[in-house]
C-alpha cells in the first residue's frame, strides 16, 4: 500500500493561481501518479492580512494541522504546476522541481535564474520524522526569502539526507517580491539575508560549532503560535477515487 502524503500549500492573495492549482493537482494525481500518495490531503494554510508574508511560518502551521493525516508531506507552492514529478515517500529532504523553472519571467517582465544546486523551493518532500528532527522552517524570516535556505543548512547540521528528483512543472507567472522595480534586493530580502547570516555564520566548515549556534535560537515547530479564524472544506474538484480532500484554513499570526 502506497504512503498518505500530505501537501502543505502557504497561501495568501492567489486566487486566480489556486483556481488552477487545485483542478490540474487533481488530474496530474489521477491520470499521471495514480499509484502514488494513497489518501492525498492538500492543506491550504492562508495567512490574514496585515503583516508582510512568512512562507516557513505557514508550511509550519500546516505541518501541524495535518500531520496525523498523513505519513509523508510535500511543501509546495501554489505557482507550481506539475507535469512530471516523483512525489513517493522520500527519505530526508527532496526537492523535486527542476526542469520548467530554470529562468522564470515574473509579471514585471524581470528574468529570475534559480541555481538548482542552491534551489529548495517549489515542491519539496519531506519525511516526517526528519521534518521534526529540524524542528520545520524558521518562523522568524518575514516577506520574501531565507526559509529555504535556512531549513537546508538545518539539515546539514542535523545530519538529515537531502536527494534531488528533478522533474518537469510549469511556473505560473508571479512577482518575485525579493527585488523592488529597479531590481535591487529589497528592505525585507537584506533582513532576512542578514538573519540568515546572524544564524549560520559557518555551517558546512564548523558543523558543530554551527549546530550549537543555532540550537541557541530554536525556532520552528516547538515555539509555533497562531490562532485559526476559519477551517473548511473545499468543494471537491478532485477524484473522488484517489480520495484527495482539501482545507484552506485562514490564520492569524504576531511577529
Amino acid at each position: 500500500m502506497p504512503k498518505n502524503l500530505g501537501i502543505i500549500v502557504p497561501y495568501r492573495d492567489r486566487a486566480q493561481h489556486l483556481q488552477a492549482f487545485l483542478p490540474h493537482l487533481a488530474a496530474y494525481f489521477s491520470r499521471s501518479a495514480p499509484d502514488v500518495g494513497g489518501d492525498i490531503f492538500v492543506q491550504i494554510v492562508e495567512q490574514e492580512s496585515g503583516l508582510d508574508f512568512n512562507r516557513g511560518l505557514m508550511k509550519n502551521i500546516g505541518y501541524a494541522l495535518c500531520k496525523d493525516k498523513c505519513d509523508y508531506v510535500c511543501f509546495h507552492d501554489v505557482d507550481y504546476l506539475p507535469i512530471w514529478a516523483d512525489y513517493s515517500e522520500p527519505t530526508g529532504i527532496v526537492p523535486i522541481v527542476w526542469y520548467g523553472a530554470e529562468s522564470i519571467i515574473d509579471t514585471r517582465g524581470y528574468k529570475i535564474d534559480h541555481n538548482f544546486a542552491n534551489f529548495f523551493g517549489g515542491a519539496v518532500l519531506f519525511a516526517k520524522a526528519d521534518f521534526e528532527k529540524v524542528n520545520g522552517y524558521a518562523n522568524a524570516y518575514w516577506g520574501w526569502g531565507f526559509e529555504d535556505t535556512d531549513i537546508v543548512k538545518r539539515c546539514l547540521v542535523e545530519g538529515v539526507p537531502m536527494a534531488r528528483r528533478k522533474g518537469t512543472f510549469q511556473s505560473l507567472p508571479h512577482v518575485n517580491q525579493g527585488y523592488d522595480f529597479s531590481k535591487k534586493p529589497s528592505e525585507a530580502h537584506l533582513r532576512n539575508q542578514k538573519l540568515f547570516a546572524e544564524r549560520f555564520p559557518s555551517a558546512v566548515k564548523e558543523p558543530e560549532s554551527f549546530r550549537q549556534t543555532w540550537m541557541k535560537d530554536r525556532d520552528g515547530l516547538s515555539t509555533l503560535e497562531y490562532s485559526i479564524l476559519q477551517r473548511k472544506m473545499l468543494p471537491s474538484v478532485l477524484t473522488e477515487s484517489r480520495m484527495l480532500a482539501v482545507e484552506m484554513v485562514l490564520v492569524s499570526v504576531s511577529r
